[in-house]
């Protein structure tokens, strides 16, 4: 269990948060953010410990080509992931991360660390359903950002 507060407007955590960044290659924290979760190149892994980076790991993503996104979900679980930040999210992978207790926050920044930056300062805000991806609505069977 954590505590979570905001001081002036920046998010601080009493404990250690994973979260999970969907990146171009080669990821880390000076990458562009993926539009895609599931077909994004790299996942960027960001410990936060006491509201600050404590580390950055580079995850490849292991999605199959389903669409359904469930393996790079169920990776992401393995890893530990509290929070996985996105532009958009298909309907399944959002509700299997939910259910698993996945903080799912709407992710603005060009950048890993652009958006890391706007999580610390508690400037990103849940994902909601509005930004959930049907799919069939798109080209390719997955949005394009």
């Amino acid at each position: 269990m954590y505590i979570t507060y905001r001081e002036k407007g920046r998010f601080l955590d009493m404990t250690t948060k994973l979260i999970a960044i969907p990146s171009v290659l080669p990821g880390g924290m000076n990458s562009k953010r993926s539009g895609h979760f599931g077909m994004c190149d790299v996942f960027t892994l960001i410990s936060i410990q006491d509201g600050q980076v404590a580390g950055v790991q580079i995850v490849e993503n292991t999605e199959t080509g389903d669409l359904q996104c469930q393996a790079p979900v169920e990776m992401l679980l393995t890893k530990g992931v509290d929070t996985l930040i996105v532009n958009n999210l298909g309907q399944k992978p959002f509700s299997l991360l939910k259910a698993a207790g996945v903080e799912v926050l709407l992710g603005r920044g060009l950048t890993v660390k652009a958006v890391v930056d706007n999580y610390l300062a508690g400037r990103l805000e849940p994902l909601t359903e509005e930004y959930v991806c049907e799919g069939q609505e798109h080209p390719y069977g997955y949005c394009q950002a």
